[in-house]
């Protein structure tokens, strides 16, 4: 873990952003005026922006616990505090994007229940960005297991989601989806006359995996 300490460093003109910006948030806002917390909290914020490594968003919430000396439970509640106060809905957007490539590249396991995939959202900011899309969009909502942490999503949803942080059409995801498939046989159940996402894709749905999901998510995001 000492390592990962000394790893995480913010140098050169990213110092010189680092100094800039907290020294512009105090005069704005009022030195007395930000609460202990909130200044605690920008100073994690910009630390994670300009370091080399942005280490909220990479390690594990257990780890950076181990690093900043906090309780896990304090950690969550700083990084929601982040979103709310600090972050512009671009930066809070971008916590599913990591989610979702943290899925395709395998650091985030994740099963297939035929239905749903099952995974684990230690972020709780991606949680309420997701919640959010799902609300919004779908009238629908994220369904927990266990913990607040385990989330089961139906595999339409996820697609749906995915979809939204692409910023591409249903033809376009349906097209990505089918040039995943394995056989010519699910290839042809993608409809390309519908005109619904889950019209185009839902004959395929119960066969869509987790190494489709994976490619899915690697074609639609990068």
């Amino acid at each position: 873990m000492e390592g990962k300490v000394n790893n995480i460093i913010v140098k050169g003109t990213n110092a010189e952003k680092f100094t800039s910006e907290l020294w512009q948030k105090i005069t704005e806002t009022g030195f007395n005026n930000l609460s202990k917390n909130d200044i605690y909290d920008y100073i994690l914020y910009l630390y994670n922006n300009f370091s080399n490594v942005s280490f909220l968003d990479k390690n594990s919430n257990y780890e950076n616990a181990l690093i900043l000396k906090v309780t896990e439970n304090k950690l969550k509640t700083s990084k929601i505090n982040i979103a709310l106060k600090f972050q512009a809905a671009d930066e809070r957007r971008k916590t599913i994007r990591s989610l979702f490539m943290n899925i395709a590249s395998g650091a985030i396991s994740i099963e297939d229940k035929k239905d749903y995939f099952e995974f684990t959202v230690e972020n709780p900011v991606a949680r309420i960005e997701l919640e959010n899309i799902l609300k919004v969009n779908v009238g629908n909502t994220l369904e927990y297991c266990r913990n607040r942490e385990r989330v089961k999503l139906e595999k339409y949803n996820m697609f749906f989601i995915l979809k939204e942080i692409a910023k591409c059409s249903d033809a376009k995801m349906a097209e990505i989806i089918k040039s995943e498939l394995s056989t010519r046989e699910l290839k042809a159940k993608i409809k390309s006359s519908a005109s619904t996402l889950f019209e185009k894709i839902g004959g395929v749905l119960k066969e869509i995996s987790v190494s489709v999901l994976s490619g899915v998510i690697t074609n639609a995001l990068t």
